[in-house]
């Protein structure tokens, strides 16, 4: 008996077809990547605007944004197409992976978990604030032209579907401390996200405030992200929270689980890890010279909002590196999947967590994130970190993952020279550059959850003549 084994997969992504009715962010892009949260708002003690974000049906602020979205949606329908947003979160994730798992520097790498979707959003909400050459620069590296926040509306349109069956959700906030009023105009801009406002007397002294928003639009996923120490001297925290919970459309049966079943690593290693299976069922493949992928759905209400889990194996002979640098660089649509009945297949069992810094890791990919933001109100700004967390699990009845990406902004000082009269008895002056140091920051796709791992193995087995191909 022929036997395939899909083995050492170091890459998975939570993926979300868009609906094809799109015309501008889905354009010819059958996959996109996507994650996000049900939506649960939290008080604070001093909000400045009604909290509304994409939400499922299950609540009122949810069903409000709904009719919203839809109607920008139907309104914006013939603006000019831009597909390439979607194309470019996607690259993105893949190379934003690289750098962040350390495959720069070595082969090997502990699992890393991130969703591009999250991060890029944040990053949109901070373009609003740049000065008209940044903006325009930062646009070009999200794949827009002009028009950003229309494009991002566009894309809550886009989720609408799975919004509705409470698959998933977005939630952006921006919070600040009382010493900032944010100007106007980039009021209005934020709108296009649906960010909701809080204002504290001090972000340092609220972080537990910040935390529990946090916490309650990721599935309380993520209930830590920022410390008091990473809000000292912060006075504006630009943050996004996505989230995604979906249902297996064939479940994996529990009794069929392995506790400890072999792991091949690529270095040749092999540890025991959970392994699901399912047996005689349908699978979705798709094949390269360089890759195996298969493609997990998930249970939706109808296939104009389909969703699935999407996961990449590279062939004998081919890296994870080398596999990450091809997609991310690629611009075709994605894979071809086709069903192919197998009579066994295996998909790991597992929960994984990563918290990083990102500012050093987008300044290379070329995002222009260090400067000034004048837009946004009460003077110079800068931003001083950007933190990133993520969390995925995956078990026999589906999968939940959750993500969020914090912008910390603090008021720039400008360098001040002093000037003193001079005399043999005193010492000389220098020019003196007050601007405050940036401490560290906590150690550190919606549309996708990207994920490197030495704890991912497919595993299917077939008999050559029970091997169906359905297209």
């Amino acid at each position: 008996m022929p036997v395939q084994k899909f083995t050492v997969l170091r890459y998975l992504s939570l993926a979300v077809d868009l609906p094809r009715r799109s015309k501008r962010l889905a354009g010819k892009d059958p996959v996109s990547e996507t994650a996000s949260s049900l939506d649960i708002p939290v008080p604070a003690p001093r909000p400045q605007q009604i909290p509304h974000q994409l939400s499922g049906p299950s609540s009122a602020p949810g069903k409000h944004t709904q009719q919203l979205v839809e109607q920008r949606h139907r309104e914006q329908d013939g603006l000019a197409t831009c597909p390439s947003i979607s194309q470019t979160t996607k690259n993105i994730g893949w190379s934003l992976l690289q750098r962040v798992a350390g495959f720069q520097h070595a082969d090997q790498v502990e699992a890393t978990v991130l969703s591009p979707i999250s991060v890029l959003i944040a990053v949109s909400m901070l373009a609003g604030a740049a000065d008209s050459h940044r903006r325009s620069q930062l646009q070009q590296k999200l794949g827009v032209g002009e028009g950003l926040e229309t494009h991002v509306s566009a894309l809550y349109a886009d989720l609408a579907p799975l919004a509705k069956q409470d698959i998933i959700s977005l939630a952006n906030a921006v919070f600040v401390d009382q010493s900032v009023e944010i100007a106007t105009k980039y009021k209005k801009y934020l709108e296009a996200f649906q960010a909701q406002s809080w204002q504290f007397p001090s972000l340092a002294d609220s972080v537990k405030d910040i935390n529990s928003w946090i916490s309650q639009n990721t599935l309380g996923r993520i209930t830590d992200l920022l410390s008091s120490r990473a809000l000292r001297k912060r006075h504006v925290v630009l943050a996004n929270a996505t989230a995604f919970r979906g249902t297996w459309k064939t479940k994996f049966n529990r009794g069929n689980t392995v506790l400890e079943h072999p792991f091949h690593l690529e270095n040749g290693s092999i540890r025991a890890a959970e392994m699901m299976f399912l047996y005689k069922e349908y699978v979705e493949t798709a094949s390269s010279s360089d890759y195996t992928a298969v493609r997990v759905p998930y249970a939706t209400e109808s296939d104009s909002s389909p969703a699935a889990l999407v996961a990449w194996l590279p062939n004998p002979g081919i890296t994870i590196r080398s596999l990450l640098e091809q997609l991310s660089t690629t611009q075709s649509e994605g894979p071809s999947f086709r069903r192919r009945k197998l009579t066994k297949f295996g998909f790991p069992k597992f929960e994984t967590r990563s918290k990083v810094s990102l500012m050093d890791e987008l300044a290379g990919l070329g995002f222009p994130i260090k400067g000034n933001y004048p837009e946004m109100g009460s003077g110079p700004t800068e931003v001083t970190a950007i933190s990133h967390e993520a969390s995925i699990k995956v078990d026999e009845e589906g999968a939940e993952a959750a993500a969020a990406t914090v912008v910390m902004v603090a008021r720039k000082r400008s360098t001040v020279v002093s000037e003193e009269v001079l005399d043999e008895k005193r010492s000389v002056p220098t020019a003196q550059n007050n601007t405050e140091p940036t401490p560290p920051t906590c150690n550190l796709d919606l549309t996708n959850f990207s994920m490197s791992s030495d704890l991912i193995n497919l595993q299917a087995e077939q008999h050559s003549q029970e091997d169906n191909v359905v297209t």
